[in-house]
């Protein structure tokens, strides 16, 4: 097998692995079990997958932080920091 290859099957390996735990809800000792492997193996082969980009993660908040008006108010009263948070009300665009 050419070293492509390997690297393709590494891939979709990887990419069923991280299906199973983040789309399907299987744990990682169930997931080990299905492919006869250690939980340990399972838990790398996650981590490299988000390494890789095959999983992002993205973390998404109410609203938008408003950096320069954050920092303005941690000044102001001397804080260590501050977050200002802009909220949006009424129904999203094209809803």
């Amino acid at each position: 097998m050419s070293p492509r290859m390997a690297r393709e099957e590494d891939f979709e390996r990887l990419a069923k692995v991280a299906e199973l735990y983040y789309l399907e809800d299987l744990n990682q000792r169930k997931i080990a079990e299905l492919l006869g492997v250690s939980p340990q193996k399972v838990y790398r082969m996650l981590k490299r997958a988000r390494e890789i980009g095959i999983v992002e993660i993205r973390i998404r908040r109410s609203g938008e932080v408003d950096a320069e008006l954050s920092q303005s108010l941690a000044e102001h009263f001397d804080l260590q920091n501050a977050v200002v948070v802009r909220t949006y009300s009424g129904t999203p665009e094209g809803s």
